[in-house]
This record gives C-alpha cells, sequence and structure tokens, in this order.
C-alpha cells in the first residue's frame, strides 16, 4: 500500500536536513510519539551526503491493532534515511531513500524522500510502499500500518516547526 505523503515547514532544506539528523530532534520526535530511542546514528561524507540509522522500542499500544497479535509487549523500529548531497548550492534540493524495518512484525516500508526548496521555506515529501507478508490480512494490516505512518509523518510537520521556531 502506497503512502504518498510531504509537509511544509517555514525553513530553508539546509536548516530541516540537519533538524532530522541531529540526535537531539530525534529524541525529540520518539518522545513525542510516547516511544523510547534505544540508538542513532548519523553519517555525513565530506560531499554532504547523509545517513541517518534510527532505532526505537515502541509499545505496541502505538502499533495498529491488526498488527499486535503478532508482535510481544513493544517492538523496536529500525528506520533509516539516506540523502543525496545538496543540488544546485547548499540549500538546493535533496534527495534519498527511506527504510522502516519493524523487528519481529510481518510489515515494513520502504521508498523515496525529497527535500526541496519552496517559496515558503521547504517541502519534505515521503513517497512509501508499506507491505505485509501476512495471507488474509496482509492488506487490513498495510492500510493500518499506512494510515499510522501518514499521522506520525503530520506529527513530524508541527515538531520541526516547534523545535526550528524555538531558540537554542
Amino acid at each position: 500500500m502506497q503512502i504518498d505523503v510531504h509537509i511544509d515547514v517555514d525553513h530553508g532544506p539546509q536548516t530541516v536536513l540537519q533538524a532530522l539528523c541531529d540526535a537531539k530532534f530525534v529524541e525529540y520526535l520518539t518522545e513525542m510519539a510516547g516511544a523510547e530511542l534505544t540508538d542513532v546514528t548519523v553519517n555525513i561524507t565530506d560531499e554532504g551526503d547523509v545517513t541517518l540509522v534510527a532505532r526505537r522500542n515502541v509499545p505496541t499500544d502505538l502499533i495498529p491493532t491488526q498488527a499486535r497479535g503478532f508482535v510481544g509487549s513493544a517492538i523496536e523500529i529500525r528506520q533509516v534515511e539516506a540523502w543525496s548531497r545538496p543540488l544546485e548550492g547548499e540549500d538546493g534540493p535533496r534527495y534519498g531513500t527511506a527504510v522502516l524495518d519493524i523487528s519481529g512484525a510481518p510489515v515494513h516500508a520502504k521508498g523515496n524522500t525529497r527535500l526541496v526548496p519552496t517559496e515558503r521555506g521547504s517541502r519534505l515529501h515521503y513517497d512509501l510502499d508499506v507491505t505485509s507478508n501476512v495471507p488474509l490480512l496482509g492488506a487490513m494490516i498495510e492500510r493500518a500500518v499506512t494510515e499510522t505512518l501518514s499521522r506520525i509523518i503530520g506529527q513530524l510537520e508541527s515538531a520541526l516547526q516547534t523545535w526550528l521556531d524555538s531558540p537554542s
């Protein structure tokens, strides 16, 4: 099942990406979602390519009811985002990939990301494919996970805006 969602932020792409890859922001976002950040790693090449790997323990009450029967009382979600170096200057567009693996659950998401400048600031776009390999229930689980991920990406918009607008 496809997720095609974007958020708009009143800051340029470079500033937004710096926040997305800031371990303190990742922890802030994780706590907002009621989960626990267990590890975050950010690698930045000399050319400006960025890779973020975050691991979170998520209580099962935060995941769709349809998927709870396949997991224990908590699950680990591993998020990997790889971003290209900026094109067309430091605040130019960036393109990348995103993968969400849910340990012990028969569902995962992967796809493409874009972070592009706009007149107002920037637009962060996720185009993800959610798949589940559970016979008969796969479509229902995919739909529930898609709805949850769409809601979380929506929360990312307000979290980013709050984080970037607050004095450091």
